[in-house]
């Protein structure tokens, strides 16, 4: 048998645990024994989130939340819980969890799930590929929540929001769909946003207006 260092701690609740034992059992009960039966309890009940953190992880994803009015807000690193709450009673949602290698967001997601209600499950498109999401994917997911006013979750690795939202623009720009994208953007997006075929004149907004443009 492998011999590991065990802390003191650790080793006094064994111990205490291994004379509570022969106290009840009224028979010897070897240290070695009262180890194997609390780890194969412990193995059976440990969450993911657990061993996630047991090293002391600090969750350090970013949520980007667009609503169907175009608007967008970065809520950084909000508890999937208070999300939860939130978007169940206040209709469709789509998010884009961001963050790079093991930052937690796509523990987010299924964390997020998880609290959601069934019901608000049924129109729920979750999207966590393992690699980069293509425009036309992209597109995709817009359609879903501005068209068909379905929730949607998608996860990729991005540095920051604002490289998030400009790959959103590039999407657009090179797809046949009218948006709109009003705001402060920024020199190196104000090409991009002048090649778009409609602007709606109102704060801080990003959406999907959905006509073809060749219509």
């Amino acid at each position: 048998m492998p011999t590991k260092h065990i802390d003191a701690g650790s080793w006094k609740t064994v111990e205490s645990l291994t004379l509570k034992a022969v106290g009840l059992s009224g028979k010897l009960i070897k240290e070695t024994d009262m180890i194997r039966l609390l780890i194969a309890k412990g193995a059976g009940v440990v969450t993911d989130e657990e061993l996630r953190n047991i090293n002391g992880f600090i969750p350090r994803y970013g949520v980007l939340s667009w609503a169907l009015d175009g608007s967008i807000e970065d809520l950084g690193t909000v508890s999937p819980d208070v999300f939860a709450e939130c978007a169940a009673t206040n209709g469709p949602f789509m998010i884009g969890v961001y963050g790079q290698t093991a930052t937690g967001k796509s523990n987010f997601k299924d964390r997020l799930f998880a609290c959601l209600p069934d019901s608000f499950k049924e129109n729920l498109t979750i999207f966590d590929p393992e690699r980069p999401i293509s425009d036309e994917e992209r597109i995709n997911l817009f359609s879903i929540f501005f068209e068909e006013k379905k929730s949607v979750i998608f996860v990729e690795h991005s540095d920051n929001s604002s490289r998030l939202i400009t790959r959103c623009v590039n999407a657009m720009v090179n797809s046949k769909i009218n948006f709109f994208f009003v705001g402060d953007v920024g020199e190196k997006r104000k090409t991009m946003v002048d090649k778009l075929t409609h602007v709606m004149r109102q704060p801080a907004t990003f959406g999907y207006i959905g006509k073809n443009r060749d219509e």
